[in-house]
């Protein structure tokens, strides 16, 4: 099992410090998000010398990339089709950077239905959620890249793909496509339902490729250090391991101290596993 670390969105460090110090602190995959400043995929896809740069820094120091398409701003179940095909475009392009940087997996969001509108108009951009993604599949299959969909937190506005039943009917929907689509599981937009952990895992289990951990109390999603919130990973994670051990552990932590923290932990607890 390989633990890995999402990289912030914004930072004050140097990129590549970042990810060095925290190959130095026991991470053996780094998920990229796909955002402005660092990882603009409209930026990086025509910087063949800093894709260079990348790849050649990833594997010298052995981290796996990953990606996370982009999501800020960006809403593949949009009504308007305007800015619907503007998302589909840049999560294409978040596609295409991944295969430069010879990253199996890209993990988004399905998108979400806002909250003044009506909740039954929710079958319609689930229809148009669909639609997006055919498109991005069509692309991730050309360029041999998975593409996982990721469960989604309670908020006002009203996320698709929230509850493991939704998402595996969605995705056996789209059958055709069963060699590329996979789940990205996340813990912590889980615990916001009041899910129980281990039954989802159970549900989307034969199609999980990514696992996202992070902590919260269960009413929002702070994303905080392992063990200063509600989950109770000390059971979770060797039930994930039990089940499938070769999937990424990502730690989608929001502070530098609380990654450290959280990749401490989680080195101990796969260490005990072992033993």
């Amino acid at each position: 099992m390989k633990i890995g670390f999402a990289t912030f969105v914004d930072l004050e460090n140097d990129f590549f410090n970042f990810l060095r110090s925290l190959k130095n602190h026991g991470a053996d995959v780094v998920e990229f998000r796909c955002e402005w400043p660092f990882f603009d995929p409209e930026e990086i896809i025509h910087q063949k010398s800093y894709v260079k740069k990348l790849k050649d820094f990833l594997q010298t120091v052995e981290l796996t990339p990953l990606l996370h398409a982009s999501y800020i701003d960006v809403n593949l179940a949009s009504t308007s089709s305007l800015l619907r095909n503007a998302a589909v475009e840049r999560v294409i392009n978040c596609v295409k950077v991944a295969y430069l940087l010879d990253a199996e997996y890209v993990t988004l969001h399905m998108g979400y239905l806002h909250e003044d509108y009506l909740p039954q108009r929710l079958d319609i951009v689930r229809k148009l959620a669909k639609k997006s993604l055919i498109s991005i599949l069509n692309v991730a299959r050309d360029y041999q890249v998975k593409i996982c969909v990721e469960n989604k937190e309670k908020k006002r506005r009203k996320h698709l793909m929230t509850d493991p039943f939704e998402i595996m009917s969605f995705i056996n929907d789209l059958s055709e496509y069963s060699e590329i689509l996979f789940v990205t599981f996340d813990v912590g937009h889980a615990n916001t339902w009041n899910h129980d952990l281990k039954t989802f895992f159970d549900i989307v289990r034969e199609k999980v490729r990514v696992v996202h951990l992070h902590d919260n109390h269960g009413t929002e999603d702070e994303h905080l250090a392992l063990g200063e919130g509600s989950i109770d990973f000390d059971h979770l994670i060797p039930y994930i391991v039990s089940k499938c051990d070769d999937i990424p552990l990502i730690l989608e932590v929001h502070s530098w101290d609380g990654l450290l923290k959280s990749i401490k932990y989680v080195r101990n607890k796969l260490t005990m596993l072992r033993t």
